[in-house]
């Protein structure tokens, strides 16, 4: 029980959370959202149509920040899918300055 021990122990839980901090997350993946994008917008009876890029709402913000990724692309395709004049969709992303994305949802 030399008195070393003990200032070691109080300094072990620390030590235990430091790798978790410095652990890389897997990098953004925006083609996986794209790809989830257009296999909703079919599960909810749209066409998906390389033709459907004339007209879009803001852009939904993409990147590893956030959060509501899932949530916000399903909202605004069940708005375009319950809405009767849009039957086509299109969906893309363009890189930001800031290295996160906007993703394009464009309808016809």
């Amino acid at each position: 029980e030399p008195p070393n021990k003990e200032p070691k122990a109080e300094t072990e839980p620390p030590n235990v959370t430091e790798p978790e901090p410095t652990k890389n997350p897997a990098p953004f993946d925006i083609e996986h959202w794209i790809a989830y994008a257009k296999s909703y917008a079919e599960s909810k009876g749209l066409v998906l149509s390389d033709t459907a890029v004339d007209c879009w709402d803001n852009p939904i913000r993409a990147g590893a920040h956030c959060i509501y990724l899932e949530r916000d692309i399903q909202s605004r395709l069940n708005r375009y899918a319950k809405d009767e004049d849009i039957t086509d969709v299109w969906i893309w992303a363009e890189q930001t300055s800031d290295g996160n994305y906007s993703l394009y949802i464009g309808y016809a």
